[in-house]
This record gives structure tokens, sequence and C-alpha cells, in this order.
């Protein structure tokens, strides 16, 4: 008969060989953790791309045996890996899986040494903490930002610029230095000073002796905290130049906890944190979101903190993160910087008082500076939000940076921070 007869041919390709192995094994510790990174293994065919995901192996010999780290095959090219002893040297080697579960050999041995969960900088007063930590957290640095520690407005107002400088925030009495932070200063074998704040928070005693240390000496500061974070913020976007983010945090200039939440993501990613009234926006506040190319503002609080009024006036499109209290907005916030935006990770997490700014002020760079986020505590007790953080985050979190005293953040606390991670 006469038929129209279609054939069909399609070639179908089974590899039935083993992937190859991960290449470019990395450890480093982080805390009481160690991430593991690595490389996709090389591919000669297209079919052979049929890795599924991959196994992280680990021992405390070189040589074996080996025990699985990871509960499942990850899709990712790294992983933290915890349940570690802190200092035992472990060795780690990862291997790849594919689609039909066929398992390379294993990667080059990689090791790393853990440390502990908590690590606590602290001194006698917020002056010798501010030394403290940027001691433990900076081997040298060309600038350093000095800051009054008797207010917040102008040190967290400076979050930004410190992290272009990469430098840490030193805090001072209006009419002195203390003995520790010129100290520190020479330690890190700083060259260059910016004072934040006018002479009333300052002084000129304290610039000349900055001077008397050999720096050079800049002030940036307003007639307000208002217009000196605006005149931050204007520097910041200046120094930038083409790689300034076009972003704005807003917060509520007459409370310190939503900047200090705010702190290690702005040294981060160099955002500057701008101050509002509650209800309305400052002239030096408005001025700077017009005249400096901002694209978005980045709301942290509540409408009790920076009204919809205020959001509106602002003129551009905003994204408000907030929770019920200043525990839960800083959760919020670490939540959505690391997940949502992927600017920073839960990888080290800060921890401060949230009923009192000093140490915030110098921990929030910090923070930053490891890429982290900011939780706020109780003094005696770790808050709901905080503790759900923790536990949420768990597996994401390999050190945590307190900065205070115990009277600041108590024992009682990081025991219960090291009990909801398991150790």
């Amino acid at each position: 008969s006469d038929l129209n007869v279609l054939e069909l041919w399609d070639d179908i390709y089974v590899n039935l060989d083993p992937p190859q192995a991960p290449t470019g094994v990395e450890a480093r510790v982080v805390g009481a953790k160690v991430k593991i990174s690595w490389d996709e293994p090389p591919v000669e065919e297209p079919w052979e791309t049929d890795i599924v995901g991959y196994n992280i192996w680990t021992s405390t010999e070189p040589n074996g045996p080996w025990e699985l780290a990871t509960p499942f095959p990850i899709p990712e090219t790294e992983w933290l890996v915890g349940g570690l002893i802190r200092g035992q040297k472990y060795y780690f080697r990862v291997t790849a899986i594919d689609a039909v579960d066929l398992e390379s050999g294993p990667s080059e041995i990689v090791s790393g040494v853990p440390g502990g969960l908590i690590v606590r900088s602290s001194g006698p007063d917020r002056y010798v903490t501010s030394a403290a930590v940027s001691q433990r957290y900076w081997k040298t640095s060309k600038t350093v930002i000095i800051a009054t520690g008797v207010n917040f407005a102008d040190a967290l107002g400076a979050s930004a610029l410190a992290g272009h400088y990469e430098a840490p925030i030193l805090l001072t009495r209006p009419g002195s230095l203390s003995p520790q932070v010129i100290a520190e200063i020479r330690r890190l074998g700083a060259k260059n000073a910016v004072i934040i704040g006018g002479t009333a928070a300052v002084s000129t005693q304290v610039a000349g002796m900055l001077r008397i240390l050999g720096l050079t000496v800049e002030r940036v500061s307003g007639d307000d905290r208002w217009e000196t974070s605006a005149r931050i913020a204007a520097e910041v976007v200046d120094l930038q130049g083409d790689e300034m983010t076009p972003m704005a945090f807003l917060v509520n200039g007459a409370s310190f906890a939503d900047a200090m939440s705010a702190a290690p993501i702005a040294y981060r990613q160099k955002i500057p944190i701008l101050f509002t009234k509650p209800r309305e926006l400052p002239d030096p506040t408005a001025e700077f979101l017009m005249d400096y190319g901002i694209t978005e503002v980045l709301i942290v609080g509540g409408r009790a903190a920076v009204s919809a009024d205020v959001a509106e006036d602002t003129f551009l499109p905003t994204t408000r993160i907030w929770g019920q209290n200043r525990y839960e907005t800083a959760a919020e916030l670490a939540s959505w910087a690391a997940f949502d935006a992927g600017w920073s990770s839960f990888e080290a997490v800060g921890v401060v008082s949230g009923r009192d700014f000093p140490d915030g002020l110098s921990g929030g760079p910090a923070v930053g500076r490891a890429g982290g986020v900011m939780l706020l505590t109780e003094p005696a007790y770790l808050p709901e939000s905080t503790f759900e953080a923790f536990a949420t985050w768990s597996d994401y979190v390999g050190c945590v940076q307190v900065t205070g005293g115990f009277s600041a953040v108590s024992r009682d606390v990081t025991s219960e921070i090291v009990s909801i991670m398991g150790y």
C-alpha cells in the first residue's frame, strides 16, 4: 500500500563510567568548623556532566579511616563541616556522585584545625574594648576611624566609610585618647586617621595627639547627626566611585539598635547608613538621597521607627526589613542579608548587648570584615528571636564573635549558644 512512513531515530547515551574526582580542594577554618570548597571535575564529553552531588570524607589521620561528613550528596561546591573537636587536626577529601549513583575516586587531601565557637573581645571600658577588637581582627591598617564612645551616631554612621578603608573603628573620649588606643594605632602602623564628628565629640586635642603620632588627620562632621551621616555618605560615594552600590540604609537616628544591626552589612557592602527622625526626613538626608544617585533605600525597623510617610518622602523604591522588636529586626536583617541579598554569611555571627551601644560600635566593623551578620541579645539571656536564628541557621554558623564583657553578654548567653550549636 501507499503509506507515508516517518522513522525517528535517536541516540541515547548512558554514561556508565564513574565521574572524575573534584579538583582544587581547599580547607579554611571558620571558628569551630572547617569550610571545604572545590572545583567541579573536568569533563571530556557533554554526557559526562551528570554529577548530582558531592560527599566530603573526614579523618583524624592522613591515611584514614575515613568517615562521611555530609548528610547527603550536596549539590554545592562548598560545605561547612561541623561536629569537630577544637585543636584536633582533621583531614578531608571529596568525591563526586553521578546520576546513576556512581562515585568518583577521592580528591586530593586537605587539612584544618578547628578553633573555638565563641570568641570574646572585651576590656574594662568601651575604649579598651575597641582596641581589643582591633587587635584581634586587624593585623595592620593604613587608616583608622576615630569616633566618640559617648554617643552612637557618629561611629555607626561611619560603618560604610570604615568598610571602604577596611579599617577598624577606635573609640575615644572627647578630650583624650586612651593609652590602649594609642598603642593600638602604633601596632597597626596606621598613617591616616579619619575623625568622625565635630570638636565637641572629638576635640582638637585628640586631633593634635593623632598628628603627634605621625598620622594625617581628616575630619568628617556636620552640625548634627543627620548632617554628619549625610556627609559621611557623600564621602563614601565619592571614594567608591563606579564601584559604589547605589543604595543606602535608612534607620531611626534616635535609637541605636537598628543601625547597630546594619553596621556589619554597611561595612561589607560600603552602603551608607543614613539617620532619620521617625516621622520626618531631615533635610540633609533628603538632599543626599536626591543628589547622589541612590536608587533604592533599605529601611531597617518598623513604622514606629521609620514611618510610612518618611519612606514616601525619599521618592525612591524602598525595602523594609523589620521585626516586632530590636532582636527580631536584627534576626530578620541577618537572614535577609545572608539568604536574600547574598551579601553576608552566618559563618561569622556577631553578638552584642541589645541594651546598650558601646560594644557594637567597634564590634560591627569586625563582624563586617569577616562577612558576617549581627544578632542582639539581652545581657542575661538569649531572646527568642535570637535563639530561633541560631537554631535555624546553626549548620551555617562557624564562629560567634562576642564583643563586651560578662555584664554585657553573660556566660549564660554564650552557654546557651554553645548548646544550640550542639557543642
